[in-house]
């Protein structure tokens, strides 16, 4: 992996925007969230969400799906990510689209499950505004900061905790 990187950040392929934060995934793959349409040297398309196997970018797409990423309207920024305790990618940010493939609305938050190759939302649902932070506890839990005065179903403000098991958010404490 260590020659491929290189290669990136020697001027090769990578993304064509500004990255903005970077997870390992538990197969060792690195993940890219930014501010970035493209990827590949600028020859495939990648909506703020890319994945680097070792040798080249890919984008994060459902099958039979055109979007490559989040289909997002507005403004859009991924400011953070990380893994969960199952293997799925959390993204918070500042977005407000449809998940790949679906009708259902991504607000501030995605999650990227690898092994099904879908996009999903924590609870169904999103987060009132931006979300800054994402952070995978040693508890188990995923950690969401940001502005937010609202998240999943609940009233929980500017930091909140999201069991991926179960799918709900409670208060951090």
């Amino acid at each position: 992996m260590a020659s491929g990187l290189s290669n990136v950040a020697g001027g090769g392929a990578g993304v064509a925007g500004n990255p903005r934060a970077l997870a390992v995934a538990p197969n060792g793959n690195i993940f890219v969230v930014g501010d970035f349409d493209r990827i590949n040297s600028s020859s495939t398309a990648a909506s703020a969400v890319a994945e680097w196997d070792g040798a080249s970018f890919r984008s994060l797409k459902e099958p039979g799906s055109a979007c490559a990423g989040i289909s997002v309207t507005g403004t859009t920024a991924f400011y953070d990510c990380a893994f969960d305790r199952l293997g799925r990618l959390h993204i918070g940010g500042c977005f407000n689209g449809k998940k790949a493939g679906s009708v259902v609305t991504a607000s501030s938050i995605a999650i990227w499950d690898k092994t099904a190759s879908r996009w999903s939302t924590p609870a169904s649902t999103g987060a009132s505004t931006f979300v800054i932070e994402v952070e995978a506890g040693t508890d188990g839990y995923m950690y969401y900061g940001g502005w937010f005065t609202s998240i999943g179903a609940s009233s929980y403000s500017y930091i909140a905790r999201y069991d991926p098991g179960t799918d709900t958010f409670s208060p951090s404490s």
